[in-house]
């Protein structure tokens, strides 16, 4: 059995349908006694809250809304709408 179908059971599902806290209830009772915290440091940082906030400010970061990018899309496919091309350009 490869890795995707080994682990495409209720965690997966409760993601999939963005069902958080049975996600986060099947997650731990599958996952969360097997992880030895004492030994985890990610990003030179061991205590959660320091963890939780490195990942805050990295996804802050590259967080792009694209509710936001409605106006581009709009410019965008009226530009297109508009397009005709150059006609005398030779390839």
């Amino acid at each position: 059995m490869d890795f995707d179908a080994s682990h495409i059971d209720e965690v997966t599902e409760y993601f999939a349908h963005i069902d958080i806290n049975n996600f986060w209830k099947s997650w731990n009772a599958k996952y969360g006694n097997h992880v030895n915290t004492d030994n985890i440091c990610i990003s030179g940082f061991q205590k959660a809250d320091d963890i939780a906030n490195a990942f805050w400010k990295h996804y802050t970061n590259i967080f792009v809304n694209s509710g936001n990018a409605q106006a581009k899309v709009h410019q965008y496919n009226e530009l297109r709408l508009n397009y005709a091309g150059n006609c005398n350009r030779r390839y």
